[in-house]
């Protein structure tokens, strides 16, 4: 039969680190083998960092990994950057944008990519912040509407600028909130003497009645003290109407003027899993990791949909992590013919950011929060990095961190040697 041919497909930190676990275990085994990973990108992406790259809680470096560097590229062990356009399971292949690609064993790893983003107007500065370029140009909005705020001589103009409305609270619409007041409280103090702080506004919009997302009251109790501290209004019960000219609609009555508008909690789809017309868009899977109905095809990462693990467990970096450890054993056990294992977490641990350098975690009704809260949170990050070299370079990004040196200031450091050696010029 040959070899054992094995592809990895998906851009998501799961598809990266089961090509790394299976790089790993496939070299141990010191026989000829085929391990592909086929992505439409280079490199994946810790999203649930983004909040805290917003507001310098981390550095650019932290977020995202390139893909050639999770494993060993060697004869046998490749990468290639390419569009899945289709895959036929009875054939056992792949047609990419880049040719066809046969397998023995399959690993589906797709990532979050497609959000379906309500019909806004375009003048309304409505952003939805999925990737590193979203980040990039709401700090820019963010930058423009203080600038504008400084000059802006009519009353109503200056109070919109400065003015920020998250929509949608769940973890995502938190975060956000709570590093864009930080943010903007920060460009104010150090950048901004013109402006008073008491004119900026913070609004967080739910369209239900109650904001939960613990059954820990301590948990609940902390997220509203500090979206409290920070000076961020939340409004409940609230349906958005319309967005449209720096306008928000609130239940066809309430008007919010508002110069930046984010729009969180997106409902998300699959880019993959829509030209695959073939594969149910359930995706259950066994706790073997296998994809129900296929044979030798395995499923990882948050759209697996595991019916025997328990309906609250929170995904984290951790979860995914045993994930990949356990679908890589069992790739190799299928191989040599040996019993597969069964995927068991019972490790139950919850991060959430809440600004610069603060972040609740949550531990078998263990709860700390605050800068230890953000170390603990930074920290579970460089301990899943897929590399000695990434750990090492995260864990000396948080030590610069902790000591004050985050991408803006190292920009800022930048421009003042400029300007120095202009001087001397």
């Amino acid at each position: 039969m040959g070899y054992p041919k094995i592809v990895v497909i998906g851009s998501s930190y799961s598809a990266a680190a089961v090509f790394n676990y299976l790089e790993r275990s496939l070299a141990n085994l010191r026989e000829p083998f085929d391990l592909l990973l086929v992505s439409d990108k280079n490199h994946y992406l810790y999203s649930d960092l983004l909040s805290q790259y917003l507001c310098d809680s981390c550095n650019l470096g932290d977020i995202c990994q390139w893909l050639r560097g999770v494993a060993f590229l060697r004869p046998g062990v490749s990468y290639l950057e390419a569009e899945v356009l289709n895959i036929d399971f009875q054939s056992k292949t792949i047609s990419t944008s880049r040719g066809e690609v046969n397998y023995q064993y399959l690993i589906l790893a797709p990532q979050n990519d497609l959000f379906d983003k309500p019909d806004i107007d375009n003048q309304s500065n409505s952003f939805v912040i999925k990737n590193l370029s979203d980040v990039l140009k709401l700090r820019t909005h963010i930058l423009g509407n203080l600038e504008k705020a400084v000059f802006e001589g009519d009353p109503e103009t200056k109070s919109s600028l400065l003015t920020f409305s998250v929509i949608g609270t769940g973890k995502e619409g938190i975060q956000l909130s709570c590093s864009i007041s930080d943010f903007a409280n920060r460009l104010v103090k150090d950048y901004f003497p013109e402006i008073k702080k008491a004119l900026l506004k913070f609004n967080l919009i739910e369209e239900n009645n109650v904001i939960t997302l613990s059954k820990e009251p301590f948990y609940n109790n902390r997220i509203f003290y500090n979206l409290n501290k920070k000076g961020i209004t939340l409004h409940t019960n609230s349906q958005i109407t319309k967005i449209e000219n720096n306008k928000i609609t609130i239940n066809n009555k309430n008007i919010i003027f508002s110069g930046t508008t984010i729009l969180a909690n997106l409902k998300g789809s699959f880019g993959l899993l829509r030209r695959l017309k073939t594969l149910s868009t359930s995706c259950n899977v066994d706790l073997y990791m296998k994809l129900e109905g296929l044979d030798n095809v395995f499923m990882i990462g948050e759209i697996a949909n595991c019916l025997d693990l328990g309906e609250n467990l929170e995904k984290t970096n951790f979860f995914y992590r045993s994930q990949a450890k356990i679908c890589a054993q069992n790739v190799c056990a299928k191989i040599n013919s040996i019993p597969m294992k069964l995927l068991k977490y019972d490790f139950q641990v919850d991060f959430l950011s809440l600004g610069y350098r603060n972040s609740l975690a949550e531990f078998k009704n263990i709860h700390i929060d605050g800068i230890v809260g953000w170390i603990l949170h930074r920290l579970s990050f460089v301990f899943c990095s897929l590399s000695w070299k990434k750990r090492l370079r995260a864990f000396v990004a948080l030590i610069s961190n902790i000591c004050g040196s985050s991408d803006f200031e190292q920009m800022n450091i930048y421009e003042f040697k400029l300007s120095k050696q202009a001087l001397k010029k």
